[in-house]
């Protein structure tokens, strides 16, 4: 209990949640991010793996506007705009 005190349980920033859907998504499909990789580095690799497959190249450029909505939000303040969330 006082551990509990002293070390309260925080919550991920929301950013860094509405991320993690985008993983959720992709590791369904086998894309999973790689120790030490980062959110760009991630989504570079994710967008040529969808842009490689005809049924994925639609939305290839999904993953990279992800992670700059991500990073505006976690370093520079700016949360993601409705369109960006929703989709």
């Amino acid at each position: 209990r006082e551990y509990r005190r002293l070390h309260p349980v925080r919550k991920p920033p929301p950013e860094a949640v509405w991320f993690r859907r985008l993983t959720d998504v992709l590791a369904r499909g086998g894309l999973r991010p790689r120790a030490g990789e980062t959110a760009g580095e991630f989504a570079r690799r994710a967008a040529a793996e969808l842009g490689a497959k005809p049924g994925t190249a639609a939305v290839a450029g999904v993953p990279a506007a992800w992670a700059d909505a991500y990073y505006r939000s976690r370093f520079g303040g700016a949360p993601p705009t409705a369109a960006e969330r929703a989709a």
